[in-house]
């Protein structure tokens, strides 16, 4: 198997320490941008990633933790960790740290950048329940600053793969859990 560098943006997260525990173990070499508002760390001590401490919403942190990288997991966004958030924390944090992500992985010429997003994009709690499960063709519902922030989100990915030929992967999480 090919090692590679690896970014994670929110690794102090659920799915970013348990991404980075699973990474190392398969060898590869992973780096992680810690915000100082959320610097749950302990989880990845051990491990022998390199942490950069900084913020999406700074160009120069995000081009320091993209630089040599080959991979990027976007994880990082205004969530849980660090909030609670106003909508413009929503829209700084969210669409211009993705923005900034896009762009410093674009310059690098990163080999994918792969971007979580969330099923809040979809209406899930309606009278009575869902009839059908979520699919590709269930029709996007962006309610709030976080699902709107999304929706922006995969559609910023979808526009640098068309124009500029960046590999941009969307993942839609849904019910996270703890990896322990």
């Amino acid at each position: 198997m090919v090692k590679m560098k690896i970014l994670i943006t929110g690794i102090t997260g659920r799915i970013g320490a348990n991404l980075a525990a699973a990474l190392v173990e398969r060898g590869h070499q992973v780096r992680g941008l810690v915000w100082a508002r959320d610097r749950r760390v302990e989880k990845l001590e051990g491990l022998g990633v390199e942490l950069l401490e900084g913020s999406l919403t700074e160009m120069g942190d995000v081009q320091q933790a993209v630089d040599s990288m080959e991979v990027v997991y976007h994880l990082g966004a205004a969530f849980q960790g660090g909030g609670p958030f106003t909508e413009e924390e929503y829209f700084e944090i969210n669409v211009r740290g993705i923005f900034n992500m896009l762009e410093a992985a674009r310059a690098q010429k990163i080999a994918q950048f792969i971007f979580a997003s969330s099923d809040a994009l979809y209406d899930k709690y309606i009278p009575g329940g869902m009839t059908a499960p979520i699919t590709e063709e269930t029709p996007r519902r962006a309610r709030g600053a976080y699902a709107l922030t999304k929706a922006l989100g995969e559609e910023m990915c979808s526009g640098y793969w068309l124009g500029h030929a960046l590999p941009t992967t969307v993942l839609r999480f849904a019910m996270v859990m703890g990896g322990e």
